[in-house]
């Protein structure tokens, strides 16, 4: 079935003072027979932390300071299911630049439902507790910022996707999941080796990548980066 022309969007604004820190709180309710999430965030001169919800919903909290941001829905059905996409971006006015502390954001993510993040981070920070999320899918783009990703094994697979140019990434993942990397490496450092993956030209991967009943596959672009893997 081809997707649903017909979705509805909506957009909310929320524009900030330019004289001090705004605080924003928004519970976004899951419509009936949504099973699926896609959440897309892009980020600049913030700080941002992703985390179960405590509730049913999709919980959005900030503060920031001179600058405008929006958040735009859209649902949508494809193949048969029924997703909901949360747009959330933060940009600042002018050409000036901030300081991390420009803008915070917590996003909390309902751990019943499937879900797909992408995430875009220029000179921030993000700190990503997706081990109790239904994590399908998960896209980083990383600009100069620093990046700490922790992920479970509720989902037989994780596909993951990372371009880190001039930033620090560090993810974890329980030791008992397949793992396998491709990698592409420009002048940047990681420790695939250090940790235990075995290396087949640009190819590394845990020991049991054909046998393990969950996975993790990534494709990794590492420009004058650092990627670092740890097991939780």
């Amino acid at each position: 079935m081809e997707e649903d022309e017909s979705a509805q969007k909506f957009t909310v604004n929320m524009e900030t003072s330019r004289v001090k820190t705004e605080e924003f709180s928004r519970l976004i309710e899951i419509p009936p027979g949504v099973s699926k999430l896609i959440i897309n965030v892009e980020a600049m001169a913030s700080a941002l932390s992703i985390l179960p919800a405590k509730g049913s919903g999709i919980e959005i909290k900030s503060e920031s300071l001179l600058g405008e941001s929006s958040v735009e829905l859209q649902e949508k059905e494809a193949n048969g299911v029924k997703i909901l996409t949360v747009d959330i971006t933060s940009k600042f006015l002018g050409t000036k630049s901030f300081p991390l502390s420009i803008g915070k954001w917590h996003i909390g993510i309902p751990v019943s439902l499937q879900v797909e993040l992408n995430l875009i981070a220029n000179a921030s920070k993000f700190r990503l507790n997706c081990e109790e999320l239904r994590l399908t899918k998960l896209a980083l783009t990383n600009s100069a910022s620093f990046m700490e990703v922790l992920l479970g094994d509720n989902e037989s697979l994780v596909e993951v996707n990372v371009n880190n140019s001039a930033g620090k990434i560090v993810l974890s993942v329980p030791r008992q999941l397949g793992i396998e990397f491709r990698l592409t490496n420009n002048l940047g450092s990681h420790n695939l080796k250090d940790v235990g993956l075995q290396q087949t030209d640009n190819r590394f991967f845990t020991e049991n990548i054909i046998a393990a009943e969950k996975k993790i596959l990534v494709n990794l672009e590492n420009n004058v980066a650092n990627f670092e893997l740890r097991y939780s």
